[in-house]
């Protein structure tokens, strides 16, 4: 999921996993191997993340994408919480960078 990073030319990107239907699955499944293909499913955020209090279940689009690459995220636009108001409205280079150095400290 990409976050825009307000005047400023880089994003902040959240690798994240989301939640879908047996059959969405098998879907995805099915047709990885087809360059081509791309689809659009339903499914859940399934991971909380660093500058948000609880985005399990945020709703969310899941978009693949061509050539296999990592499918696109677009939660809900509709739904009332943080991480939407900032998927659609972005943050501030600060907030990125608290954000980038927080993750590094947790990690370290």
């Amino acid at each position: 999921m990409t976050i825009p990073v307000n005047n400023h030319c880089d994003d902040l990107n959240y690798g994240l996993w989301v939640s879908v239907s047996e059959k969405t699955f098998r879907d995805y499944q099915e047709n990885f191997h087809k360059e081509e293909h791309e689809a659009s499913y339903f499914g859940y955020v399934c991971n909380n993340l660093l500058g948000y209090e609880d985005t399990l279940s945020v709703p969310s689009t899941v978009v693949t994408q061509p050539d296999n690459r990592r499918p696109m995220v677009f939660p809900f636009d509709d739904f009332e919480h943080p991480l939407v108001q900032d998927f659609y409205h972005g943050i501030s280079k600060e907030e990125a960078e608290r954000r980038i150095e927080e993750m590094i400290r947790i990690t370290s």
